[in-house]
C-alpha cells in the first residue's frame, strides 16, 4: 500500500512534519464506501482537545480487502484507540505491528473500542477535509 502518511505511535498518523493524534484530538465521525472500491474514514476535531483543527479524512483507493467487526454500527463509536498493521492472513488482532515491522502487503487496522475497521488498498491518502 502506498501512503502519504505513516503510523507514528499506536494512536497517531504522521504526514510530513504534522502529527495527527487521532485518539486525543479527533473523534471518528463517518465511514463512507463507494462502488468504485474506495473507502473513506472521517475524523472531526474533538470539541475541547482538537479545537481549531480541520477535520481529516483517510481515503483508500483501489481497495482489495475491507472488513468491519461484527456488530459494527450498532454501538456509538467516537474514539480511535489504536491503529497499526496486521498481516493479511492473520486473524488474531490482539497485537498489531508498527510501521517499522509492516510490509506493503499488510492491512491497516483501526481499533475503535470493541469495534474495528480493517483495510488494504493500492493507495491511501490522508488529507484535511475542508
Amino acid at each position: 500500500m502506498r501512503k502519504n502518511f505513516h503510523v507514528g505511535q499506536s494512536n497517531e498518523l504522521v504526514a510530513g512534519d504534522r502529527v495527527i493524534d487521532l485518539h486525543n484530538e479527533f473523534d471518528f465521525s463517518e465511514l463512507s464506501l463507494t462502488p468504485y472500491r474506495e473507502v473513506r474514514l472521517f475524523f472531526v476535531p474533538h470539541p475541547v482537545h482538537g479545537k481549531g483543527q480541520a477535520p481529516v479524512v483517510l481515503e483508500f483507493v483501489d481497495v482489495d480487502f475491507f472488513e468491519l467487526s461484527a456488530g459494527f454500527g450498532t454501538r456509538i463509536i467516537q474514539d480511535l484507540e489504536e491503529v497499526g498493521y496486521i498481516k493479511k492472513d492473520q486473524v488474531d488482532d490482539s497485537w498489531l505491528l508498527g510501521e517499522d515491522q509492516a510490509t506493503a502487503d499488510d492491512h491497516l487496522l483501526f481499533r475503535l473500542g470493541a469495534d474495528h475497521i480493517r483495510v488494504h488498498s493500492r493507495q491511501a491518502h490522508l488529507r484535511e477535509h475542508r
